[in-house]
């Protein structure tokens, strides 16, 4: 009878251990869950806000420099209204804003701009040769 009280409580002592370790496990789980869903909608955000924030059909042009060579310089997709405000360097440019290369959003999003550039036969400005 002895034996079987002391295997009683063994058992009952092992399942409290691992019934923690099984919480502990959990509660990593869902930490690693939470992390994992916080990249991956960073990630999807920063795929998807170009779309909403610059107009594809339309180039942004530097405002200090015109040429590179015979090529046209520009930085990349012309920034929506709405959102040109808050990136243009001035909006004494003829015919609207006038942008710097470094201005926050181009860089954010620079692999992006270089493309555009590339696939529109642009130079890219002088900043990011």
């Amino acid at each position: 009878m002895p034996a079987n009280g002391v295997i009683v409580k063994f058992e009952a002592h092992e399942n409290r251990t691992a019934f923690r370790r099984s919480k502990q496990r959990s509660a990593a789980m869902k930490l690693w869950k939470h992390l994992a869903f916080r990249v991956v909608s960073a990630c999807a955000l920063y795929m998807v806000l170009p779309l909403a924030l610059f107009d594809f059909t339309q180039t942004a042009v530097p405002r200090n420099e015109e040429f590179f060579g015979t090529q046209s310089v520009a930085i990349g997709p012309l920034p929506r209204p709405w959102f040109a405000r808050f990136i243009a360097a001035d909006f004494d440019f003829p015919g609207g804003y006038g942008y710097d290369a470094d201005g926050w959003a181009f860089v954010v999003w620079k692999p992006l701009c270089l493309w555009y550039v590339k696939r529109n036969g642009y130079a890219p400005p002088a900043e990011w040769r």
